[in-house]
């Protein structure tokens, strides 16, 4: 899966119609993740909005680096994420601008997001 994250942090589990507006160039990460945080129930689902829109939404590229030091950009498919579609040899500088090209498990997720989301 793909998910966009947001800076917003809410004391209970909010309600669809309760969230903000939210727009993909907003999001604080995006990550690739494993599902099983869903596939618990660990993370409450709350629906789907009326007003949403894939378009709105793109597959990001992500940046990937290898022990090399060269530097990739890499396409998913918004299909399938099981594995890129094409890489791309790009900049050191781009490719610190794009989202890490990792799997993330959902407790990495859940770290990942308190440590941004913890005032400093």
């Amino acid at each position: 899966m793909i998910g966009y994250f947001f800076q917003e942090r809410f004391a209970e589990v909010p309600s669809l119609e309760s969230l903000p507006a939210l727009q993909a160039r907003d999001a604080v990460r995006v990550m690739r993740f494993g599902d099983l945080g869903l596939i618990k129930s660990q993370w409450p689902i709350l629906g789907r909005r009326n007003d949403w829109s894939a378009e709105d939404w793109p597959m990001p590229a992500f940046g990937r680096r290898e022990p090399t030091g060269r530097a990739f950009r890499v396409i998913y498919s918004p299909d399938d994420l099981r594995g890129p579609i094409a890489e791309e040899p790009i900049p050191d500088d781009e490719c610190d601008q794009l989202p890490r090209d990792a799997l993330s498990g959902a407790g990495a997720v859940e770290r990942v997001l308190t440590a941004l989301l913890v005032p400093g």
